[in-house]
């Protein structure tokens, strides 16, 4: 049963480098996969990233913060390989709660968000400041 620090290569070949308690990843550590090209290192509590954390994509995409039960959920952000970058609250892996949105091409969306959409009360402002405020039902105004 591993207990402290070690790493150990699955049959897929990803790679977990970090802290064991009791035979489960605990603690601190990072999983890779066996390109290198997906990633989370933050803590991990009984198996599961929780806690504070990053997860990078072979797409060049990235999310700091928090993680419950294996999944971004709490207080993060969230950035595209294109320059999209949303920050704010996260349910299930995705955008839900109060957040911010900022698009590539300058505009940005503040507000509700429900199941990675904007839902609820919002202001939206494009690259030139002009501004949109009102409520969006499931991505539409």
């Amino acid at each position: 049963e591993r207990h402290g620090f070690g790493t150990q290569l699955f049959a897929d070949s990803t790679i977990y480098i970090g802290e064991w308690h009791r035979g489960r990843r605990q603690g601190f550590g990072t999983l890779s996969s066996a390109d290198d090209s997906d990633s989370y290192s933050g803590e991990w509590v009984e198996d599961l990233a929780h806690g504070e954390g990053e997860w990078r994509w072979g797409d060049g995409s990235m999310y700091v913060g928090e993680a419950r039960r294996g999944v971004r959920e709490g207080t993060g952000l969230y950035a595209t390989a294109l320059g999209d970058v949303y920050y704010g609250e996260f349910k299930d892996n995705r955008f839900d709660g109060a957040g911010t949105f900022r698009y590539s091409d300058g505009s940005t969306f503040r507000g509700a968000f429900l199941e990675g959409l904007r839902h609820g009360a919002g202001v939206h402002a494009d690259a030139r400041n002009v501004r949109a405020e009102g409520s969006w039902d499931r991505d539409l105004r």
